[in-house]
């Protein structure tokens, strides 16, 4: 943080929404910066005191105008984006961040941000951490896998990495939106992809499909493989050479809602991946009617195809969690505990212990770890 020391505060786009909300309030539990919220309606009244203090203000800008957003992002030592859909923000306010000299952490951002920044990397670097991808997934689906590797009693060894991820809530349409819009692809679309020695391949239907267990969950979840460039970069970086990630949607009005838009290709333009969006939202709200939110995370490392270790996150707050996760990231980079600069994953910013530390004292996720070693099965249990 040695180019911002000049700066202080903390810029929150879209501050008043569901996430956004939880990242405040957590900044102001958990650190002592002054921040600014944009937003459209919020007002510092939303906010409560702290130690009699105020240090909440609003302010109205607009992220399409990239001229002003810039002139904003110059002033901050920190800004979070918390605004979406993420597929039609794009890149411009990372970009406007890099080039002012703010570091930058995304709610979103997904794959083709964090593609097009890697490559602006190569021609300019970066002075300050631009975190893309800072979520629950992507962003915790990447670093808890770090983490059991790194738990992992020999993790040279493994060769191969499966990960399943689960989830259901009442989507807001942003959410929705940047769901239906991942379901091609964004633009490239794989197929159902897994990477085998080294290759990306395409596997057909009847040998995409999965299943998992969760405990919290009366029965198992129907998952499909699908294409993850967070999980690949891991994989990559720690020269594991196999890997299969699967997901589902297990709200089952929902998941009809994206096997429908998978199939009918309704991620292709605006206007449909608008109308599946909404269709994904209203069907999302009436799942919850019946059930509550839940997303998990299951990992399995192997080795010659026996599993090594087994582990398990899980929590039912979704939007909540989202918003903490986003907070803690924030807290690290503000407390130096990021020291890197350029485009990173969550899982390349942060050391996952020190996250995973800052995550427990919210008391809002559970995790496992199941480790075989020579027959013996020892377990370690957060909660």
């Amino acid at each position: 943080m040695n180019a911002q020391q000049q700066k202080s505060g903390i810029l929150v786009l879209g501050g008043k929404g569901q996430v956004g909300h939880e990242v405040v309030q957590y900044l102001l539990d958990k650190t002592s910066h002054m921040i600014v919220v944009a937003s459209r309606s919020a007002t510092p009244a939303d906010f409560p005191k702290r130690d009699g203090i105020q240090r909440v203000s609003t302010k109205h800008i607009d992220v399409m105008d990239e001229p002003s957003l810039h002139s904003h992002c110059k002033q901050y030592c920190l800004v979070i984006s918390c605004v979406g859909p993420s597929g039609i923000i794009g890149d411009r306010v990372a970009k406007a961040c890099k080039t002012s000299g703010a570091a930058f952490i995304d709610a979103g951002g997904y794959d083709p941000v964090f593609q097009g920044l890697k490559k602006d990397e190569k021609r300019v670097p970066s002075s300050v951490p631009l975190i893309i991808n800072v979520g629950l997934l992507p962003g915790l689906s990447g670093l808890f896998p770090k983490y059991v590797l790194e738990q992992s009693y020999d993790a040279s060894a493994i060769d191969e990495i499966e990960i399943q991820y689960v989830g259901r809530d009442a989507w807001s349409f942003n959410s929705a939106w940047d769901i239906i819009n991942s379901l091609g692809g964004f633009g490239i679309d794989r197929g159902f992809a897994y990477f085998e020695n080294n290759i990306l391949l395409k596997a057909p239907f009847r040998q995409a499909k999965s299943a998992v267990n969760f405990p919290a969950l009366d029965t198992p979840a129907n998952t499909m493989l699908v294409y993850s460039e967070e999980a690949l970069e891991l994989v990559k970086e720690c020269d594991i050479h196999n890997l299969r990630t699967y997901g589902t949607n297990i709200g089952p009005r929902a998941m009809k809602v994206c096997i429908l838009a998978k199939l009918l290709g309704l991620y292709k333009f605006r206007f449909t991946n608008n109308f599946a969006a909404r269709l994904l939202e209203k069907a999302s709200r009436k799942d919850l009617e019946s059930l509550s939110p839940f997303y998990g995370i299951q990992v399995t490392l192997l080795k010659g195809k026996e599993i090594q270790s087994n582990a398990q996150l899980t929590l039912t707050n979704t939007y909540q969690a989202t918003g903490k996760t986003i907070g803690i990231a924030a807290r690290c980079v503000l407390e130096g505990k990021c020291t890197k600069a350029g485009v990173l994953m969550l899982h390349q910013a942060i050391a996952s212990s020190t996250f995973l530390s800052y995550l427990e004292e919210e008391n809002i996720a559970e995790w496992s770890i199941e480790q075989n070693v020579k027959k013996h099965i020892i377990e370690e249990k957060i909660a």
